[in-house]
C-alpha cells in the first residue's frame, strides 16, 4: 500500500490518537518514560530540528536559576544549582518538546474538513472555531512570507517602517479572510437546525479496531501511569527504582500507542 495508514484512518480515529497520546504525554513525570516517548515520536515523525535543542538548552539552564531544591548541590557561587533542579528543566524541556512534537503531527494530518466532520453535527460553531484556529498560524506564515517577497521589491532604506508596512498588510488580510470565511458560512446556514452535509469519509470495520485498540491502550496507560509512574519525585533527591516486569510492561505499552501508525503501516503493507 502507497503513503501513511494514518492519514487514511477516519477522523474519528485520528481524533482520538492525538487526544489520547496529549494526555498521556503531558501527564507523565517519569523520566525513564518521558525520554522513551521522544526517542518514540522521532521515529515516527522523523525530524528532530536544531531549534529543538536551543530550547532544551535554555530549559535545562532556566531552571537551576529559579528553583534551587535538591540535596545534590553543583555550584553555590553566585547562586546554587542542584543536581537535581538541572535534570528537572532537561525532562521539563523534553515534556514539552514532545506536546510540541504531537502537536505538529496534528497539524499535519487533520485539516479543517477532519474538524467540521467531527463537530458540526453537534457543535457546528466549535467546530468551525477550531477548524479556523488549526489553519490561522500556517496561513498566517504562508501569507507573511508571500507579503514579505514582494515588499522586498521595493527599495526601502527604513527596515523598520518596511517590517511595520508587512505586518500591517498582514493583519488586514487575515482578519479580511477570516471575515469573508465568516459570512460565506453564514450565507450558507451553517450551523442553522439539521443540515445534510457531504463528506468522503467512511467508518469502516478496520478503523472501529483502531479505536478499539486506541481506547484499551490508553485505559491500560492511566492505569500504569497511576500504578506505576505517578510516585517519582524530583526534589530533594532523584531515586531511579530498578523495573519490574510491570513497570516494563507498562512503558511497552506508552510506546506502543505512539508507534501505533507505525504498525498500521506494516499492518498493512502484509495484508495486501
Amino acid at each position: 500500500m502507497n503513503g501513511k495508514a494514518i492519514e487514511r484512518s477516519h477522523p474519528a480515529v485520528l481524533f482520538l490518537y492525538f487526544i489520547f497520546n496529549i494526555i498521556l504525554l503531558m501527564i507523565q513525570r517519569h523520566p525513564i518514560v518521558i525520554i522513551c516517548q521522544t526517542i518514540s515520536l522521532i521515529i515516527l515523525i522523523k525530524e528532530f530540528h536544531y531549534y529543538h535543542l536551543i530550547m532544551l538548552f535554555i530549559m535545562t539552564l532556566t531552571n537551576p536559576l529559579f528553583v534551587h531544591k535538591g540535596i545534590t548541590i553543583l555550584l553555590e557561587y553566585p547562586f546554587v544549582i542542584t543536581l537535581e533542579s538541572l535534570l528537572y528543566g532537561f525532562i521539563f524541556g523534553l515534556l514539552i518538546i514532545n506536546v510540541l512534537f504531537i502537536f505538529s503531527m496534528m497539524n499535519k494530518v487533520l485539516n479543517s474538513e477532519h474538524y467540521i466532520y467531527l463537530f458540526s453535527r453537534y457543535f457546528p460553531h466549535l467546530g468551525l472555531l477550531i477548524s479556523m484556529t488549526f489553519r490561522l498560524m500556517p496561513r498566517t506564515i504562508s501569507q507573511y512570507q508571500t507579503i514579505n517577497i514582494c515588499q522586498k521589491q521595493f527599495y526601502q532604506k527604513n527596515k523598520i517602517k518596511q517590517l511595520l508596512n508587512t505586518f500591517s498588510i498582514e493583519v488586514t488580510s487575515a482578519f479580511e479572510s477570516s471575515l469573508v470565511m465568516l459570512d460565506s458560512m453564514k450565507s450558507r446556514g451553517y450551523g442553522v437546525g439539521k443540515r445534510t452535509y457531504f463528506h468522503l469519509f467512511h467508518l469502516r470495520h478496520k478503523d472501529i479496531l483502531h479505536m478499539i485498540e486506541l481506547i484499551i491502550l490508553f485505559v491500560l496507560g492511566l492505569v500504569g501511569y497511576y500504578i506505576c509512574f505517578n510516585q517519582f519525585y524530583f526534589y530533594p533527591m532523584i531515586i531511579l527504582n530498578s523495573f519490574s516486569l510491570k513497570e516494563y510492561i507498562f512503558l511497552s505499552l506508552f510506546i506502543i500507542i505512539i508507534i501505533l501508525p507505525l504498525i498500521w503501516e506494516v499492518n498493512e503493507h502484509v495484508m495486501y
